[in-house]
């Protein structure tokens, strides 16, 4: 497993890794949209075949997770790239990582939180106000979970 920063030759493939994770390159969380094809972004091979794309934003002493998804579980990708998003962030004199995620989302709870990432702050209906910027956002998960709120974790670098 490797993770590197995406260059020029990834960019179609991480234009399409955001399309299928969020219908579109915009991330819509605490009410405000992001493209998250502007931002800079580490991708994580295995075997040579791009697995994993996560997407970051440093601001001033923080950075934020804006996407992370990988294309195959339990292989170690997900914490690959959490792992070297904090040497970025560290390197980049960060103080904080950052990231929000939907209440429904219970499989990526439990990883962040065995990352050693602590629950910061939770908008029960956290939701509606990142739909006002993307309607798109469905209103149930693939399980029929309802999404409505959003929870934010961060890990003090």
């Amino acid at each position: 497993m490797s993770v590197r920063a995406a260059g020029p030759a990834d960019a179609s493939w991480v234009l399409e890794c955001l399309t299928e994770a969020w219908g579109s390159v915009l991330v819509a969380r605490r009410g405000q949209l992001l493209d998250a094809s502007a931002l800079p972004a580490l991708v994580a091979e295995l075997d040579g075949s791009r697995v994993g794309l996560l997407v970051l934003a440093v601001r001033a002493e923080e950075c934020e997770v804006v996407s992370v998804s990988t294309e195959v579980l339990r292989r170690g990708v997900g914490r690959a790239l959490i792992q070297r998003c904090v040497e970025v962030a560290r390197a980049a004199g960060c103080r904080r990582l950052t990231l929000t995620t939907t209440d429904n989302n219970a499989v990526a709870i439990a990883f962040y939180r065995r990352l050693g990432l602590t629950l910061s702050a939770v908008r029960p209906d956290g939701v509606a106000a990142s739909r006002r910027v993307k309607p798109s956002i469905p209103l149930h998960d693939e399980h029929g979970v309802a999404i409505v709120g959003e929870v934010d974790f961060e890990l003090l670098l």
